[in-house]
């Protein structure tokens, strides 16, 4: 009698059999014999399939949408040539569960009545067959995840992610098969068999998503859908010379999937697209999906529509060439070294990445793959006794013992986080832009053998985004040889080493890895908004731009959206800029941060705490331009949304709406600019908008020369022009103009009585007049019944916010932030965002001298020294002559007026003052050293000077740029000012120190950088050290046995350093000595001293006395102490120095 597995895996196999299209099947005479390894080429070679059929099932998805769309080619012929190949290729490679034919063809005949009766198509992925991996659910089909006990369980609706395809236009016709516990790279189970990988049958195709790779492979979709917890849809895609896309979790949905562990989110697995023929589909398919904004259903995605990011070659890719646990095979180190050849030769800059702790990344990763030790998976294998595949007792094995509790899981989750922070942070303090790595330690594996997948796991842990894509090569024999010099440096890496022989893995394609650290896995799609998330230092502050400085930070600052808190923004630091508002939250700030630039700022205003309410500070951005028309190219993708859609990363308790707000009509400029060449008075043209202005605005020539002047002369003009217009007298009835002023005819709905206060319409509260919404109800005091519209009900007896969602000019949910300051200074916050806003530094930095305004003999206005007239319209005066010597002396004597005018206004002149602070500083700088006030006596100037210039240029972090909780925010300031100082690549100040330096030498250099600014005490040194590991910042303090504090990289180690010494004494024993010596140097080597160590390592010479020492103490030198002073030699009483392997000398366990 058959045991219950074995009834339920002939249940799966005859769902299989009944599904195919058995007119489509190739007679087995024709089909190609087993011992032909590579079958990719067959359906062309075959004759089976048409010209045309071969075509279609040939060309990307992107190119068939237009096929369809110009009517070229209809959604039944591709799915019917789709579905020819996709049987062909299951005869061949066993990678299908299930065909959906019928369902398929059914569907596409519908698209076509769709498109023959409108000419358009149903969406971005009209009639394009996509296979899908078999526990992704649809409904009324089978969902049994590589398990017999599920064969039996039914999906009662499609996933979430398969009725948005559906809507784009998507067709599924097969489902694809998938190892037994999902957690193979590999693609076996007892249910329907192995899969094959087409070019070579002999190896497998990756998994889990393997049948995904073979479908790919043999190019049985354009498309195709995997999922991915450790590589699953990036190491098909690497066998089959496909592409394959791992977005990060929580992007795409994941409701209808079926897995064991429901539930565990230690390690998300994640959903992506597969294709076949380009990585333009990849975008193709996830454009489609986002654009749909699934998130309003499954709510835990992140709310981020997909990006575009535009092709450019000012970047920096970094190749990981071994991750330093398992060195690559041959092929796969000709496949890097081939793309960095190819990558350097379009002027592409590429540098080496050093893998950082791969070895106890994977450590957590495989330790939180089975929280409970597999009991789950091992109870649903044993349901129906079926026996556990070889490599599936491979994966269990990793899980611990006994199941992780609930203090385990814990800490391992807090260990995953650190590893994530520390990784990003490296990358951002190298520079690096993308990684390019391995995507397996080599090609596709012999099946059965596939072990090790923490090159592709390691960015699971990381949750990085990740794309594979084939390099273009294959193995090759005579160039792919095994390198026998290799010495394996682990079992591990001995086991996988062995396992190499070209022979073996024949005509495989050579895939590779791609990782980018500055996105959420988007690309190829719409840019989200002028409110973005934060590049962060090293340290976890925002990144400054270039001529960028901080203004101001305040802590315990929280951040809301209108009147609602935004989650996960509540405890954090405000940053001021001269460029930018930022937040970054204490918890997780790297996934937590957000921006606002200036230049987007409309105003800020003050709003007071009372009682149980901080204090807040209000900033609005400015309003949408052009609200009845579409948007110009010009403008600010952030100004056709509201605020609560643009905040990255942050989830708004607010409904999604899109209603923009009325801007009244802007004053034309009315100024003038004067020409640089030939002095001429040219008006600046009337449609001029200082604040949208970029290089790439078209500016006319002067009216005199023809020549076109400089963007920056026209924009200080136009800026100049608008701060010196005087503004009307402000009235109750004018001044909210904007803000929902009343048309006429409507009247106020509040009331202003004699006392001055402002009567609430809706309950009647007597509120100062300059509030503009009710201190009780909260109705606006100026716009209510202006915003109602003529249907709605009067609601004035309702204590509760009007909102009126469908209202044009609704006002009530207002589109702005708030920053509630719970420890105080909000009022210096505000000041200096005030100045900010009207400096205006972001625009001016880079502007021209300003230019000389051209004498006249009766001017109608005051000079101005921008060149730009007070905005009179007074015409333009002709100059005087000025014939001969008389003349050349009066038009001296202008030019010297004018002169003392422009230096006289320009000291007034903030903004060309911020513009020119460069130019100030090293005037300063220069004044000092020929006055004598760079000496050694330093006076109160001098101080003054360099304290004000280190300012301007944001070099420092001093107590006045802090708000009250001074004590230990500065501390904390001053240690991430440190942390930045010691580990920027522009300054590496710690690099150049060999990786450690003395605290008492970082205090003397570190003080010296500061120009004299507010020096920094030794003590609050010391303290703002020893918060760097509290703060998870890249460095650490490190007490030495002598009391010695010294500085490190937090990943720095005694053992590393041990390594580093070691290898040093190796190379003295292969150099000879300066000068003869009575022993064998070969054998012993040489003496190392403190001075010598120094030298070398870059340390200081008490750091390498130290280390020494340490080195002693560790067993690994002995010292001899005479009359030439101390020296270090290996302890070669603990070891062998045998001459037959001088330099494989290890450390012995026997301790002195």
């Amino acid at each position: 009698m058959a045991s219950t597995w074995e009834i339920q895996a002939r249940k799966a196999r005859n769902i299989l059999q009944q599904s195919i299209p058995k007119q489509w099947m190739v007679p087995a005479s024709k089909l190609p014999p087993a011992t032909q390894l590579n079958v990719v080429d067959f359906p062309r070679t075959s004759g089976i399939l048409t010209d045309k059929e071969l075509a279609i099932t040939e060309m990307s998805a992107t190119a068939l949408v237009e096929g369809m769309g110009k009517g070229k080619l209809s959604a039944e012929e591709v799915i019917v040539a789709f579905l020819k190949r996709s049987v062909m290729g299951h005869q061949l490679l066993n990678f299908a569960t299930e065909f959906m034919a019928e369902n398929a063809i059914s569907r596409a005949k519908e698209l076509d009545m769709y498109y023959k009766g409108t000419g358009k198509l149903v969406g971005p992925l009209h009639g394009i067959p996509i296979s899908v991996k078999e526990h992704i659910g649809i409904k009324d089909l089978t969902l049994n995840g590589g398990y017999a006990a599920w064969v039996d369980d039914i999906a009662t609706e499609d996933a979430l992610l398969l009725q948005c395809l559906e809507k784009a236009g998507a067709v599924f016709h097969v489902r694809t098969n998938q190892p037994q516990s999902l957690m193979h790279i590999c693609c076996s189970n007892n249910l329907t068999g192995t899969t094959l990988n087409p070019y070579n049958r002999l190896l497998t195709p990756g998994g889990s998503s393997g049948g995904e790779g073979a479908s790919m492979g043999f190019k049985c979709a354009p498309l195709g859908i995997g999922t991915d917890i450790g590589g699953s849809i990036r190491c098909p895609a690497a066998f089959c010379n496909g592409y394959g896309f791992r977005p990060t979790a929580r992007r795409n949905p994941t409701s209808g999937l079926k897995a064991p562990e429901p539930g565990q989110e230690s390690i998300l697995g994640v959903v992506g697209p597969l294709s076949s023929q380009s990585i333009e589909d990849l975008g193709l398919f996830q454009r489609a999906v986002l654009d749909q904004e699934p998130w309003d259903i499954e709510t835990s995605l992140v709310p981020v529509p997909w990006k575009n990011v535009r092709p450019t070659n000012d970047m920096t890719v970094a190749i990981m060439w071994d991750d330093g646990c398992v060195r690559p095979h041959p092929p796969v180190l000709r496949a890097l070294k081939h793309a960095q050849k190819k990558l350097q030769g379009i002027g592409i800059k590429v540098v080496d990445w050093e893998p950082y702790k791969h070895g106890h990344g994977w450590d957590i990763i495989s330790s939180l793959y089975f929280p409970d030790a597999a009991a789950s998976q091992r109870a649903l294998i044993a349901q129906t006794g079926e026996p556990i595949l070889p490599l599936t007792e491979w994966a269990f094995q990793y899980s611990r013992a006994a199941p992780l509790t609930v203090g385990e899981g814990w800490e391992l989750n807090y260990q995953r986080d650190i590893y994530r922070d520390e990784y990003h942070a490296l990358m951002k303090s190298r520079g690096v832009d993308f990684i390019l790595c391995p995507a397996y330690v080599g090609v596709a594996p012999v099946l059965g053998e596939s072990h090790y997948w923490n090159y592709t796991a390691i960015w699971n842990i990381l949750d990085q985004p990740a794309v594979v894509f084939p390099s273009g090569l294959n193995v090759d024999s005579q160039l792919d040889a095994v390198d026998k010099s290799y010495q394996p440096r682990t079992a591990v890496d001995e086991r996988e080493w062995k396992k190499y022989a070209p022979e073996r893995y024949t005509g495989a394609p050579i895939g590779l890895q791609l990782l980018d650290f500055d996105c959420i896995g988007g690309a190829n799609g719409e840019a989200m908004t002028e409110h973005y998330a934060l590049d962060l230092t090293t340290a976890l502050r925002p990144l400054l731009l270039p001529d960028e400085t901080l203004l101001f930070v305040q802590d315990a600052v929280g951040l809301y959206e209108g009147k609602y808190k935004v989650a996960n923004y509540q405890n954090g630091h405000a940053y001021l800029t001269s460029h930018r508002v930022c937040y970054v939250a204490v918890d997780e700030p790297r996934k937590y941060c957000v921006a606002i630039d200036l230049k987007e700022i409309d105003r800020a205003e003050y709003q007071a705490g009372f009682w149980k309410s901080s204090a807040k500070v209000i900033i609005y951005p400015k309003p949408p331009k052009n609200i009845d028309g579409p948007r110009g190219s010009g403008a600010s993708p952030s100004r056709s949304q509201p605020l609560r859609t643009q905040l990255a990363g942050a989830q708004s308790p607010l409904p999604q709406t899109s209603t923009p707000s009325y801007t009244p009509p802007t004053k034309p400029v009315n100024a003038t600019w004067v020409c640089p060449i030939c002095s001429f008075s040219n008006p600046v043209p009337s449609n001029f908008d200082p604040s949208t202005a970029t290089n790439s605005t078209p500016i006319p020539p002067c009216l005199a020369c023809g020549i076109k002047p400089p963007f920056t002369t026209i924009l200080k003009a136009a800026i100049a022009a608008a701060t010196s217009r005087e503004s009307p007298a402000i009235t109750p009835s004018t001044s909210q103009i904007g803000r929902g002023t009343p048309p006429e005819g409507t009247g106020p709905t509040s009331t202003l009585n004699g006392s001055g206060s402002v009567m609430c319409s809706r309950c009647t509260f007597l509120n100062h007049p300059s509030l503009l919404e009710c201190e009780i109800c909260g109705a606006s005091l100026s716009t209510a019944n202006a915003l109602r519209g003529p249907d709605n009900q009067d609601r004035s007896e309702s204590p509760a916010p009007f909102f009126e969602e469908g209202n044009i000019r609704n006002t009530d949910v207002s589109d702005h932030i708030k920053l509630s300051f719970r420890g105080g200074g909000e009022k210096i916050f505000l000041e200096r965002l005030k100045g900010a806003l009207v400096q205006r530094k972001w625009l001016l930095y880079n502007a021209p001298p300003a230019p000389q305004q051209p004498s006249q003999s009766k001017p109608t206005s005051s000079p101005d020294p921008t060149g730009v007239s007070t905005g009179l319209n007074t015409p333009t005066q002709t100059r005087s002559p000025g014939v001969g010597i008389a003349g050349l002396e009066r038009r001296g004597l202008e030019a010297r007026k004018n002169n003392e005018l422009v230096i006289g206004n320009a000291f007034e002149d903030l903004e060309a003052l911020m513009a020119s602070a460069k130019q100030i500083v090293a005037l300063a700088e220069t004044l000092a050293r020929e006055s004598g006030m760079a000496s050694d006596e330093t006076s109160a100037e001098t101080s003054a000077v360099l304290s004000e210039s280190a300012a301007a240029l944001g070099m420092v972090t001093t107590k006045d740029m802090l708000g009250s909780s001074a004590g230990n925010l500065y501390l904390s300031e001053l240690s991430r000012n440190l942390a930045e100082y010691l580990t920027d690549d522009r300054k590496g100040i710690l690099q150049k120190e060999g990786g450690i330096m003395s605290l008492i030498d970082l205090w003397a250099v570190f003080n010296r950088s500061r120009n004299g600014v507010e020096l920094v005490s030794p003590s609050d040194f010391q303290r703002a050290a020893e918060l760097w590991e509290k703060l998870r910042l890249p460095v650490r303090l490190r007490r030495f046995k002598s009391g010695l504090l010294v500085v490190q990289k937090y990943d720095w180690s005694d053992e590393k350093t041990l390594r580093q010494l070691q290898d040093w004494m190796a190379d003295l024993r292969q150099v000879p000595p300066s000068e003869p010596v009575p022993w064998d140097w070969r054998l012993f080597g040489q003496p190392v001293t403190a001075q010598e160590a120094a030298q070398r390592f870059g340390w200081s010479v008490g750091v390498a006395a130290e280390e020494l020492e340490m080195a002693e103490d560790k067993g690994i030198f002995c010292r001899e102490e005479g009359i030439e002073g101390l020296k270090f030699w290996t302890n070669f009483i603990t070891f062998d120095p045998t001459p037959a392997n001088p330099n494989g000398l290890a450390i012995s366990t026997l301790e002195i």
